[in-house]
């Protein structure tokens, strides 16, 4: 599984996302999203399409002003890049991203490689706390 931390940039998959934010804007993001989504209901999002879309809700989380504190600063200098438009196009992906980790999370690779490890319990916190800063309102910056 190419992670080494149980942070949604603790893996290879998510660090190339970032790497792939340059020159993009938020349909970049949405893609990563909508991968997860594509999975039909009886088959599971694969692991890299996971952890690209968690990095990508993890941005949408960023624009709405809640950032996790293993933010790469890569991704903080291409969100600060943004214009105030494609930021507001970033935070109307937030249900889109909720459902995405929401999926992740209740069913996919990805959470079968980490309910395979003794780190499960830190790695669905992760997620969790993702959840809730994707579902607190806040104000943009």
């Amino acid at each position: 599984m190419g992670a080494w931390a149980t942070g949604n940039f603790g893996n290879d998959d998510a660090l190339d996302f970032v790497g792939g934010l340059q020159g993009e804007g938020p349909p970049f993001v949405e893609l990563m999203l909508i991968a997860v989504e594509m999975a039909g209901d009886d088959e599971e999002p694969e692991a890299p399409d996971c952890a690209s879309a968690l990095a990508a809700a993890e941005i949408v989380a960023a624009a709405l002003g809640r950032p996790p504190d293993d933010f790469p600063e890569e991704a903080a200098g291409w969100l600060r890049a943004q214009s105030t438009r494609k930021r507001a196009e970033l935070i109307a992906l937030r249900e889109r991203a909720l459902r995405a980790v929401e999926r992740i999370e209740s069913r996919s690779e990805l959470r079968e490689l980490w309910a395979e490890v003794p780190d499960f319990a830190e790695w669905r916190r992760v997620i969790a706390g993702l959840r809730a800063r994707l579902q607190q309102a806040a104000a943009p910056r």
